[in-house]
């Protein structure tokens, strides 16, 4: 709830300078009038999202799992240091090793994304990191514009699902 009354407080604020007119400055990604209630709701579902499928794993647990599929010489001598992220990604390409046409990077993707997305509406990036971060989310979802957040948003969920998809057949 914290997380959800920052958000209000900070986007009550900018309501009344973007309201119907988008934003002025070109620094918030709307066009046209500003929808409270639906920006609020896809940038909770962002955080819960990164929290759960991100954050949320047993990093542990992981590298047990990690180890289980993995000979210590085929183990990459840092995979104690990586988070999440990086370990789901090993894992996946241990289980798909048998499985023609998977293209781990890209099915990876959402994740990256979907934390880069995180971190760029929560935290106050530098300018030029802001930049890339848009660019890096626009490059990889293939969406014209930051603009569109509609379909960011609704892309990065469809990518995540298939993600998800690919885990659960490969983990039986």
């Amino acid at each position: 709830m914290g997380e959800y009354n920052r958000y209000v407080k900070f986007y009550y604020y900018r309501v009344n300078a973007i309201h119907n007119e988008g934003d002025p400055n070109g620094k918030w990604p709307v066009d046209g009038p500003f929808n409270v209630e639906n920006w609020l709701a896809k940038l909770e579902v962002i955080n819960a999202y990164d929290k759960i499928l991100i954050e949320g794993f047993n990093i542990d647990k992981m590298r047990d799992l990690y180890e289980i599929l993995y000979s210590e010489q085929e183990r990459d001598r840092q995979y104690r240091n990586w988070k999440s992220i990086k370990m789901i990604q090993a894992i996946l390409v241990k289980l798909s090793q048998n499985i023609p046409n998977i293209d781990v990077a890209l099915t990876m993707s959402p994740l990256y994304i979907l934390h880069d997305y995180r971190i760029y509406f929560d935290h106050l990036l530098a300018e030029s990191d802001r930049e890339d971060t848009k660019q890096h989310i626009l490059n990889t979802l293939g969406v014209p514009s930051f603009n569109d957040q509609e379909t960011i948003y609704y892309e990065e969920i469809r990518r995540l699902d298939k993600l998800f998809d690919y885990l659960v057949v490969l983990s039986k």
